[in-house]
């Protein structure tokens, strides 16, 4: 999915709202004062005033206000015999009625209600709360190709916080699964899917200033059935992207790439800093996704140095989280799906390979810090060090969280034919770190975390 960024509305509808419900408020207690009405509607008023003082949408306000005034008046006609709707009133309600025309035609933005999904409210929270991507990205427009679309999330949620105003495009192969993922967001006008090939030239005219490129297969399952497609999906998708951002003078592309360009180890590393590299087959067809993610890296730095473009890349280490799919062949995605099933871990492997881990909700701040902070031509790791842990002692761990045990079954041979053959990938995070960013989520809490949030769904 890839995500763009445009310019947006000018007014914050926290301001609107303060100075509609301000200007109502006085003029809801001057008709009050005015006509002597009894105390106890004199605090029913109060409570209107107070519910549109505390509305974040212009919109309710104005019409609380109507209603209020309306039903006041309606009651001191029923009690009083008398009309309190004077000319003045009147002529208050029409200016109302002419603002409310006014802004129904200007870009307010939607308020976004509860949490989005498969996420608690507070860890999409964690990278707003900073502050960091308020002042780069308030104002524009982000593109977003798909797998990550926890970014996504985490940008529609500047937005209802702290009304940054980003315009997100994100553009998938699947329509109808999209709109699932992103039921919450289908009626706000800061957020279109648009249907899209990534090996295809995007045709698609939009006013962008950044594209964050994610699309690819990212499971074993994928590697072993469609590594042509795994292949060209990375280089082909890339240069659309990078091709299209020269046309339309993007501001920064960022390439997500993966910690599996690293190959297996010479033996002699603890961890993986940028600059290392390690040994790839290049006569696997395995080796499909880290040559073809490889590739792309390679293929983006040209760009940037001959084009004049800025293109930044990032490397996750093993991702999990509650927006694992149903398709997702790896490991660690197979045990929560058990253990959400109240089912024993299966293991398919003696489970000696080591790896570095990262919880969702940490790597979409990453990417985003990425985006923001990173160094043109640069690459940044994204993985938790606290994270670090073999695929066995990880079963253990999903096993104990869910009061379940471990089991071992044989793989068939398709299921082999995707198996990552690295027995050790530990990530550095002293780059990325640098930049000011920090995970929040060591593995037990990652687990539990995400344990409990598909459980409550279910």
């Amino acid at each position: 999915m890839d995500l763009y960024t445009s310019r947006g509305s000018f007014y914050s509808t926290n301001q609107i709202s303060a100075i509609l419900g301000g200007l109502l408020f006085v003029s809801s207690f001057y008709t009050l004062y005015k006509d002597k009405i009894s105390y106890y509607l004199s605090y029913f008023v109060k409570i209107l005033a107070a519910i549109m003082l505390s509305t974040k949408t212009a919109f309710f306000a104005i019409i609380l206000s109507i209603i209020a005034i309306y039903v006041y008046s309606l009651i001191m006609y029923i009690v009083n015999k008398e009309r309190t709707l004077t000319k003045k009133s009147f002529i208050f309600l029409l200016y109302l009625a002419i603002i409310m025309f006014i802004f129904s035609f200007s870009p307010i933005k939607y308020k976004l209600n509860g949490y989005v999904s498969n996420l608690k409210n507070d860890e999409i929270n964690q990278f707003v709360d900073t502050g960091d991507s308020k002042s780069c990205l308030n104002n524009k427009a982000i593109e977003l190709e798909n797998k990550y679309n926890i970014s996504l999330q985490t940008l529609m949620k500047e937005n209802e916080i702290n009304q940054a105003d980003i315009e997100i495009f994100a553009m998938v192969r699947n329509v109808e699964n999209a709109e699932k993922i992103f039921k919450k967001y289908l009626k706000c006008v800061k957020f279109k899917i648009i249907e899209y090939d990534v090996t295809q030239e995007i045709k698609e005219k939009l006013n962008v200033d950044y594209v964050i490129h994610a699309a690819s297969n990212a499971h074993p399952l994928a590697f072993a059935k469609e590594p042509i497609n795994t292949l060209l999906g990375n280089v082909e998708g890339l240069k659309n992207i990078l091709d299209y951002s020269i046309r339309n003078k993007i501001s920064k592309v960022l390439y997500v790439s993966s910690g599996e360009v690293y190959g297996e180890s010479n033996g002699n590393e603890n961890e993986y800093s940028e600059e290392y590299r390690g040994y790839i087959n290049n006569l696997s067809a395995r080796s499909c996704y880290p040559i073809g993610k490889l590739a792309a890296e390679t293929l983006g730095i040209c760009y940037a140095q001959e084009k004049n473009i800025d293109v930044v890349i990032v490397r996750p280490c093993h991702i999990y989280g509650p927006t694992m799919t149903e398709k997702d062949s790896r490991a660690i995605a197979q045990f929560i799906r058990n253990a959400i099933s109240s089912n024993d871990i299966v293991m398919k492997s003696k489970g000696e390979q080591y790896r570095s881990y990262c919880y969702v909700v940490d790597c979409a701040t990453a990417i985003l810090t990425v985006l923001i902070k990173g160094e043109n031509c640069n690459a940044y790791n994204i993985c938790n060090s606290q994270s670090n842990i073999t695929i066995k002692d990880m079963a253990i761990l999903v096993a104990n969280s869910v009061n379940r045990k471990v089991i071992f079954e044989i793989p068939d041979d398709v299921e082999k034919s995707g198996y990552n053959v690295v027995k050790k990938s530990i990530l550095s995070d002293k780059k990325i770190k640098d930049l000011g960013w920090n995970p929040k989520y060591d593995m037990k809490n990652g687990i539990e975390s995400t344990i409990e949030i598909l459980k409550n769904e279910r």
